[in-house]
């Protein structure tokens, strides 16, 4: 038996994510996805049941084990390597702990015009920004992070196909079954840029997961433990069918933004996969090259079948803006008048009237536009650290190729407002929190120094303690 010293990384790939991380991806999955399929629901029931999860969620995930959950966060923050995380990541934790509390304080000072409205408003950001750091603890493992992300293409694959066929054979209801407040209902989701945003956020997952093996890496004859299983490659023909449905919903911005994800996408896929057990795999140009062709003819053939007439005829609207910009000039007098304070988290709609320069005979709840928004609420300082928010993630976003949505989303942001609904926040912050999870371990793989080549096989030599909960066990590992 020969034995040798090796870098961490080389024995992590033989010890499976511990069952806590399995559950709580579990529980994130199905708590966006819930957040989704319940966008419609008016009833605030429905988004303070989404908080509490996201709060549950964050404690079972980030709490002293003297409450019995996990290890003591100090230990494990530094055995996985919390202590020297990247300066992005840093600044966006910072950033976005920041925004978590600046709701709660700022209505504690008195500052909100509403308690009641910023209370609720802060609640929504607070469980927003536990989504995140939820998917950081529980996605770090690449195994699960893969399948996590599979799952959101698969379920999006889905939705959009509910969404073409209910918009096209029961407009104006909901899922053939409920009346619709809005006119433009596209399955669960009440409004098109709504829809389009969801696209936006899964097309690039999608293409990201085309450039997955297709099969399952080999390591002499000894079967693999979970992290070594390559999740299967992603048919091309789903992101030709996402990129066509976000089309078919005719939001301007939105098609512009698919459009964009869809033309980088050769750019951010040059750089070669990696497999499950770390090694990277070249994929040549040819290859490529016929992905690219053939996701473009997919994509105009399913536009073809999901209609993009209504796009055209928007996309040739002389006035773009109507309204919007009205809504922002008053947005900016709000600023004016609390530049550093802010009205309140949560009461845009009510200060508004007082600053409206036209009657619309409608309710304006939002600024269509987050940052104007955020400003106006919070002030500017708010505004400033969800920019700092954004620019933390941009090029980690990039880099990671299913990050690519996120992005979009933030740009998207400048003339709607993504950021108002769990269902597609849920998302937003959950692939956040993958791409801060990347390149990190769960705390027990770092006493994880050593292994032993016996026969082809590997088996993991632990030499030292290894966590007392939460942790994974590699297989031939004592």
């Amino acid at each position: 038996m020969q034995v040798s010293t090796r870098p961490v990384s080389t024995c992590l790939n033989a010890v499976a994510p511990s069952r806590q991380d399995v559950r709580a991806t579990a529980a994130l999955f199905l708590l966006a996805a819930g957040a989704t399929f319940t966008i419609p629901v008016r009833d605030p029931l429905a988004s303070f049941a989404y908080c509490l999860g996201a709060f549950v969620l964050g404690a079972f995930l980030l709490l002293p084990k003297r409450l019995g959950v996990i290890p003591p966060i100090g230990p494990a923050l530094k055995l996985s390597g919390f202590h020297s995380i990247p300066r992005f990541k840093a600044v966006l934790a910072a950033a976005m702990a920041l925004i978590a509390v600046w709701g709660f304080a700022h209505t504690a000072l008195g500052l909100s015009v509403y308690r009641y409205a910023s209370v609720v408003g802060s609640l929504r950001v607070a469980a927003e920004v536990a989504t995140l750091f939820s998917a950081w603890a529980a996605l770090r493992d690449r195994g699960l992070r893969s399948r996590f992300l599979l799952g959101f293409v698969w379920l999006a694959f889905a939705i959009s196909i509910i969404a073409v066929l209910s918009y096209y054979t029961s407009p104006g209801k909901i899922l053939w079954g409920f009346t619709s407040p809005y006119p433009d209902t596209w399955g669960v989701f009440l409004s098109r840029n709504d829809f389009a945003m969801f696209m936006e956020l899964s097309l690039p997952v999608a293409l990201w997961g085309t450039q997955l093996a297709p099969w399952r890496e080999k390591s002499g004859s000894a079967s693999l433990p979970f992290r070594n299983r390559i999740p299967m490659r992603v048919p091309i023909w789903v992101p030709a069918w996402l990129l066509a449905a976000g089309f078919a919903s005719a939001s301007r911005a939105g098609a512009i933004l698919l459009a964009l994800e869809a033309a980088t996408w050769w750019f951010w896929m040059e750089k070669p996969w990696r497999g499950e057990s770390g090694r990277q795999i070249p994929a040549g140009r040819v290859g490529k090259s016929k992905q690219l062709v053939s996701f473009a003819l997919l994509a105009g053939l399913l536009m073809a079948v999901a209609g993009v007439t209504a796009l055209m005829g928007r996309l040739s609207d002389p006035q773009p803006w109507i309204l919007r910009d009205q809504i922002a000039a008053s947005a900016v007098s709000i600023i004016r008048d609390r530049p550093w304070t802010g009205f309140g988290i949560g009461t845009f709609r009510y200060v508004y009237p007082a600053y409206a320069t036209f009657d619309a005979g409608l309710v304006v709840e939002h600024v269509h536009n987050e940052f104007l928004e955020w400003a106006a609420e919070g002030g500017i300082i708010y505004a400033g650290l969800w920019a700092a928010a954004a620019g933390a993630i941009l090029v980690p976003a990039w880099r990671s190729g299913f990050g690519v949505g996120i992005i979009a989303v933030f740009l998207h942001s400048s003339v709607d407002y993504p950021f108002a609904k769990f269902g597609i926040t849920a998302w937003t912050f959950a692939l956040m929190g993958a791409i801060q999870a990347e390149g990190e371990r769960t705390p027990s793989l770092r006493a994880l120094t050593q292994y032993e080549m016996e026969g082809g096989s590997l088996a993991c030599v632990c030499l030292k303690k290894r966590a007392k909960a939460g942790e994974g066990r590699g297989r031939g590992c004592e």
